[in-house]
């Protein structure tokens, strides 16, 4: 019942008095809410405060501190209690203040949104004279964010505004606050990408700040506006999107959110380029057409999308991780079983006492990869038709130890780095079947006998001095505590923020960098999809 009387007190207060007439209808309701007469004195004494304080935040200002704490003391407002009524009054402006952008629109509050502004209001406890002031200051902000232009207001658009802020009653100060804040914004929003600023960035924005003159707490709050905006309109893009493009009826949702949030016509633009382009990385990812095939057609994608090539860089790096934080955390599983299908190998190999297994021990080794294929199969049955592929690897003489490469061998020892390199990828897909996709995955490295990558890591290993090689890539991997990008930096593959491309790798053992040699092309695919912590896992876990 207390809150019902605080109700009515708020609507008889004007002017900060309750005047002889609306107390004695107070007086009734007093009553009728079986209130004490000292219970509601201080309700009464309460929200007169709260009048003051919304009378003096108008027009943008914050209340001097000793202004506040004479009303408190003249209305006998216990100090605890005061400090809670102006935390209330800041959170309820804010409220409203979003609420009334939602209903703004061409200059004026629809009337749709009428009522629902007036229980905003009164739920809030706003007076009615600071609502009307948000609701002027919010529909002259919108007619800023109309005529703002590359970061700035040009003289003649600043003389299309002057008849707004007379018609909207405000104050000089207040408009140029509002202009600045939205100054702030524009500018703000162009360094924002997925909720974050990146550090080089963090310190231009503070320069634009402090050239504006905005207050830290001020551009902060615009930063997190501009945060949510964006996270909100790219969420319903990613909702509406459909094979390349926006259905009709998620329109008029993202257009609301445009406006009533404040996201510039350029910005929305760029957040469904850039949701179209992540579509496709997605789509090339999960069908593994993520190396030659995909990254060309990705390519003539941006270009047609006008995306930045380092914007399409990061959509793809940031769809690569998503892909390797859901693949990897069943890679200790992965490993397991095919560590045991190796030693099971390595074992009947000493059984037999020779390299060339018997038709029997080939039968059994073959039924046990059977099962672990049918595994594999029942734990991922959306793989099955890939996984079944593999069944070229019982009928490959590579289950065999022992195996040789005579050509790289006589390429790493007469120190032809270049050719060697093309000649491991080369081997590397003859045996695990992809000479037809021409690329290596995470999941291939898995099927890939250890004894070939040993004797291809000793190769590059020996001839380099342990510069090149697996166990070399391995060492750095360590060194920078299995950090995809630190370690694509150390071995020289990603340089400048972006992946060099392959005539750029270094082909010389003095000036490359330790571990840069072998590469695989498209390097960074390769990397944050998992096939180099595949190949170097895979060396470390096995001992046979």
């Amino acid at each position: 019942m207390e809150e019902r009387y605080r109700q009515k007190v708020r609507t008889y207060i004007k002017n900060g008095q309750i005047t002889a007439r609306t107390r004695a209808i107070l007086q009734k309701e007093l009553i009728e809410c079986g209130l004490s007469k000292e219970r509601a004195r201080a309700i009464e004494v309460e929200e007169t405060y709260r009048w003051e304080v919304q009378r003096y935040r108008r027009d943008g200002q914050t209340p001097d501190r000793d202004i506040l704490e004479s009303i408190r003391n003249t209305f006998s407002v216990l100090k605890s209690r005061a400090q809670r009524i102006e935390e209330e009054v800041i959170k309820a402006e804010k409220s409203y203040r979003q609420e009334a952008r939602k209903y703004i629109r061409n200059g004026q509050v629809l009337a749709t949104g009428q009522d629902a502004l007036q229980e905003a209001r009164v739920i809030r406890g706003l007076f009615q004279e600071r609502a009307q002031e948000i609701e002027a200051e919010e529909l002259y902000r919108q007619e800023v964010r109309k005529y703002i232009s590359d970061g700035q207001i040009s003289e003649t658009e600043q003389d299309k505004l002057e008849p707004v802020q007379n018609d909207l009653g405000l104050s000089e100060t207040r408009v140029r606050e509002i202009e600045t804040e939205e100054l702030y914004r524009r500018k703000v929003e162009r360094f924002i990408r997925n909720g974050q600023v990146s550090e080089a960035k963090r310190v231009e924005i503070e320069r634009i700040r402090i050239n504006l003159r905005l207050s830290l707490e001020n551009a902060q709050e615009i930063e997190a506006e501009v945060i949510e905006a964006e996270t909100i309109y790219r969420r319903e893009v990613r909702n509406y999107l459909k094979d390349g493009q926006v259905l009709a009826m998620g329109r008029t949702i993202l257009q609301n959110i445009r406006i009533s949030r404040g996201v510039s016509s350029w910005k929305t633009q760029k957040i469904e380029t850039e949701e179209i382009y992540r579509q496709d990385v997605q789509k090339y990812i999960r069908n593994r057409l993520i190396f030659a095939t995909g990254q060309f057609i990705l390519d003539d994608k941006r270009k047609k999308l006008n995306l930045l090539e380092q914007d399409a860089n990061e959509i793809e790096l940031e769809e690569l991780k998503a892909y390797n934080d859901r693949v990897f955390p069943q890679w200790d599983e992965y490993q397991q079983r095919w560590q045991k299908y190796d030693r099971i190998r390595a074992t009947t190999i000493r059984q037999e006492k020779r390299s060339n297994l018997s038709s029997r021990a080939k039968q059994e080794l073959e039924t046990v990869l059977a099962i672990i294929q049918a595994d594999e199969i029942q734990f991922h049955p959306e793989e099955k038709d890939w996984l079944e592929e593999k069944s070229w690897i019982r009928d490959k003489a590579w289950l065999e130890e022992g195996a040789e490469f005579p050509r790289l061998q006589r390429l790493l020892e007469a120190e032809d780095w270049e050719e060697a390199n093309r000649e491991t990828f080369s081997k590397l897909l003859e045996i695990a079947g992809r000479q037809e996709q021409g690329y290596l995955t995470a999941r291939d490295i898995e099927f890939l006998p250890i004894a070939t990558l040993r004797r291809i890591d000793d190769l590059w290993d020996k001839n380099s001095g342990g510069h090149f090689g697996f166990t070399a890539q391995r060492k750095v991997w360590e060194m920078v505590d299995k950090d995809i990008q630190i370690f694509s930096d150390r071995v020289g593959w990603y340089k400048n923020n972006s992946w060099v491309s392959d005539d750029l790798i270094i082909f010389s053992l003095t000036i490359a960098p330790k571990g840069h040699l072998p590469v695989v092309p498209h390097r960074g695919w390769w990397c944050f999809t998992g096939g180099i912590r595949a190949i170097i896992q895979k060396l470390t876990s096995y001992s046979i």
